[in-house]
């Protein structure tokens, strides 16, 4: 009988890894950046330490020379314009009380480099990350921490995000590179 339900639970776990390797989970590499878009080169100008720390780890992650220390190897700039926090009162008790709070964290960076698109006149993107943070009066010490955690997620998350747009930019610019030299030799 006991041999039974261990043999029950191993199948559904096999069960489970196959369903999950069929749907193309898998989990989060190094980040692949494109030869023509790397290295690149980290500008500080708005300062977020955090949101640094995590772009130089997720890219040093990798093997390949993903990140430079200098600006004239970089074929890539990320120019990290500002970031800013904004706590905001959604929903408030019979007394007046804040309940609810709206965090927002948006960050403006800008790329630059010969294989990079322009976006407008100042090149400047825009990340606008959002969190909902419910209130207890009666912890107010464990919401601060909160806060502060939930803002470093969503500059990690931004980092993240920055780049996915790095990987995106790399593919095309090898599509266009590729069909260039298919339109050359016809």
């Amino acid at each position: 009988m006991h041999k039974v339900s261990f043999a029950r639970k191993s199948l559904f776990i096999i069960l489970g890894i196959y369903l999950l390797s069929a749907c193309g989970f898998h989990l989060r590499g190094p980040v692949e950046l494109s030869a023509e878009i790397m290295p690149v080169f980290i500008e500080q100008s708005g300062g977020d330490s955090v949101l640094n720390r995590e772009l130089r780890k997720l890219l040093s992650q990798s093997g390949k020379k993903h990140l430079t220390l200098t600006k004239s190897e970089a074929k890539t700039i990320l120019d990290i314009v500002s970031g800013k926090e904004k706590k905001r009162v959604v929903a408030v008790d019979n007394r007046g009380r804040a309940r609810q709070y709206d965090l927002s964290y948006i960050l403006h960076y800008r790329l630059t480099g010969k294989n990079i698109p322009r976006v407008g006149n100042d090149n400047v993107s825009v990340l606008n990350l959002r969190r909902s943070l419910n209130f207890d009066p009666d912890n107010v010490l464990a919401i601060s921490h909160e806060v502060e955690n939930l803002y470093n997620d969503m500059r990690k998350d931004s980092a993240r995000l920055i780049l996915q747009r790095l990987q995106t930019l790399g593919l095309q610019t090898q599509d266009l590179k590729t069909q260039g030299e298919s339109a050359a030799e016809q």
